[in-house]
């Protein structure tokens, strides 16, 4: 089958998959995360003291005692374990709040005592965890990567298939008697029109450096090359005619370069030719746009 066929499929399938996976955490996901966070705000709630606050990671249960996001407001219950889920444990990782006798401590006092509840039940919430609230979270997170880990292949298979096509089609660029012009660079003007600042799309000639000698002032400015002589040999150089432009395209010159440096050059021709000169005017259009409706 046609690359360029395969590679349609893919991208068509990853925006399939892609909404999947959003509508998943969104519809499914995150409504339960929500309910688990729930249930056990209540657990602690009934059984350590009232708390503002609890949020949940993968391995991370996260108080908040008190209505403050400053930093060290929270007390945080945290689940250590091996890649295996083998030689788990549970520790708690809490900040000391200042007690002053000079200032309303009543936020600090409740922050002290829901750590010392929960120091006086460490026993039974870890138990808690390891039984009811990590399996769950896991349970969760697991489905909701599953989703997402359809995503990378498929992106992991447009890069590949990316890839094969880039080998394909550059091999034209090692073909003797090959001519590229390069497509232009779009850039934008700015004019004054009744006091009004009016933006216009523009373009100018494209170069791109043939490195071919030793030193890095040894290059071509080049806007338009012809392969002259490719040879199979490996060692063996790649002669160029080229010009810079409009203003010199009556000028025959021509250099050498090892396959090394031309590989090099057309990797960036390439990139440019197939992607880079459209996504600079797609840029170029859309601030154009802006500046213009902003000038209005």
């Amino acid at each position: 089958m046609n690359k360029q066929i395969i590679l349609k499929a893919l991208q068509s399938e990853l925006e399939t998959v892609k909404a999947a996976a959003i509508g998943h955490e969104e519809h499914v996901y995150n409504p339960a995360v929500a309910k688990l966070t729930d249930k056990i705000k209540t657990w602690f709630d009934t059984n350590i003291g009232a708390t503002h606050n609890i949020e949940l990671g993968s391995e991370t249960i996260s108080i908040k005692p008190n209505d403050s996001n400053s930093y060290g407001s929270n007390i945080d219950i945290n689940y250590r374990g091996s890649w295996r889920g083998d030689n788990g444990y549970f520790e708690v990782s809490n900040y000391r709040p200042d007690i002053k006798s000079n200032e309303d401590n009543t936020e600090s006092v409740h922050y002290y005592t829901i750590l010392c509840n929960i120091a006086t039940n460490f026993s039974a919430i870890c138990k808690k965890y390891k039984d009811s609230w990590l399996p769950a979270i896991t349970k969760l997170n697991s489905a909701k990567s599953d989703q997402y880990s359809e995503i990378y292949k498929i992106e992991r298979e447009i890069r590949n298939c990316e890839a094969e096509i880039a080998t394909i089609e550059m091999e034209v660029y090692n073909q003797s008697g090959f001519e590229c012009t390069l497509k232009p660079f779009t850039n934008y003007n700015s004019n004054y029109d009744n006091n009004e600042c009016v933006y216009t799309k523009v373009y100018d000639e494209k170069h791109i450096k043939a490195f071919f000698g030793r030193s890095k002032w040894d290059y071509a400015y080049v806007n338009w090359f012809k392969v002259v002589s490719f040879p199979k040999a490996k060692h063996s150089k790649v002669i160029l005619e080229w010009n810079s432009g409009a203003s010199d395209s009556n000028k025959k010159r021509t250099i050498e370069l090892n396959k090394t440096r031309y590989a090099e050059f057309i990797n960036e021709v390439y990139r440019w030719q197939s992607s880079g000169a459209a996504a600079r005017e797609e840029s170029v259009d859309e601030r154009v746009a802006r500046y213009n409706k902003t000038e209005a």
